[in-house]
């Protein structure tokens, strides 16, 4: 006697249901309307979800970063049709503990395609509970193996969190950046929380960044790094504690560099209160 697999048509697929308290059970069913789709529609659908700018949560990974992965999971096409097409790969976001198989198949898979690379550090830190504490940043040298070979390659660099007791992490994230060349790059944000020495100088950032045309500096950020500004149009500048504030002289300099800009926001009331008078 055929079994049901036998039996079944090519237009229909074999479902096994186990119920809990029952026997295997084996059901033929119409396949989804989506699996006759033309590929071009497919992709076209795809590449809508992978654009897509909504989140669950603020510090959540956007659906786009779901895309290829979850398309990987429907069947044996779409996990090729997801490999082929290296741009829904290029979305990379990066928090800990570190997944850092899935870092480096995201950025083998996108190719040579420029890189949206987002990294939190324990952006809620102040939420955790006592006995939890926050995710073990255990293995970040690894992390910086794998991923700072392809830093050159990002149209966007988001570093995000606190990174309290672990400054460490942070200087070895951005220290990269100091002497890298990035031809890609537009966007760049740098909204961290962390320990300063009163008196540290700014720290240059690149070698060169022809596209960069937004920055976003937040917490001791704005303070601290200093990427070139000189052909950026849109700046935001912010602060997440209330010891350390710009004064009106370091707006000023970063204000005198930005020779083509048309946005600035300020949030948070930055600035150190003046005075009345800047003698610098």
């Amino acid at each position: 006697m055929s079994s049901p697999m036998a039996t079944a048509n090519r237009n229909t697929q074999s479902v096994a249901l186990v119920a809990p308290d029952g026997p295997l059970e084996v059901l033929d069913v119409e396949p989804g309307l989506i699996h006759s789709l033309p590929e071009e529609l497919l992709i076209a659908i795809l590449d809508v979800l992978h654009l897509s700018e909504t989140d669950a949560e603020p510090d959540s990974p956007k659906i786009r970063l779901l895309v290829p992965t979850i398309a990987c999971q429907v069947s044996s096409s779409w996990r090729q049709l997801a490999l082929n097409h290296p741009l829904w790969w290029s979305y990379i976001y990066i928090a800990p503990p570190w997944k850092l198989d899935a870092i480096q198949a995201h950025l083998n898979r996108s190719g040579e395609c420029p890189l949206d690379i987002r990294i939190f550090v324990h952006p809620n830190y102040y939420h955790y509970k006592d006995e939890i504490g926050p995710p073990s940043l255990e293995g970040y040298l690894h992390l910086g193996l794998i991923l700072f070979p392809h830093l050159s390659r990002c149209r966007s660099l988001t570093f995000h969190g606190i990174f309290k007791g672990v400054n460490y992490l942070l200087a070895y994230l951005i220290t990269p950046l100091i002497s890298l060349d990035m031809p890609y790059l537009e966007e760049l944000t740098i909204d961290c929380d962390f320990e300063r020495e009163h008196g540290d100088i700014p720290k240059p950032l690149f070698q060169s960044v022809p596209r960069l045309f937004d920055i976003r500096l937040g917490g001791l950020s704005a303070a601290t790094f200093r990427p070139p500004f000189s052909n950026i149009r849109s700046l935001h500048l912010s602060r997440t504690t209330d010891k350390h504030r710009l004064t009106f002289s370091h707006l000023k300099d970063i204000l005198v560099s930005c020779e083509y800009l048309t946005t600035l926001a300020i949030y948070n009331d930055i600035l150190i209160d003046w005075n009345g008078v800047d003698l610098e």
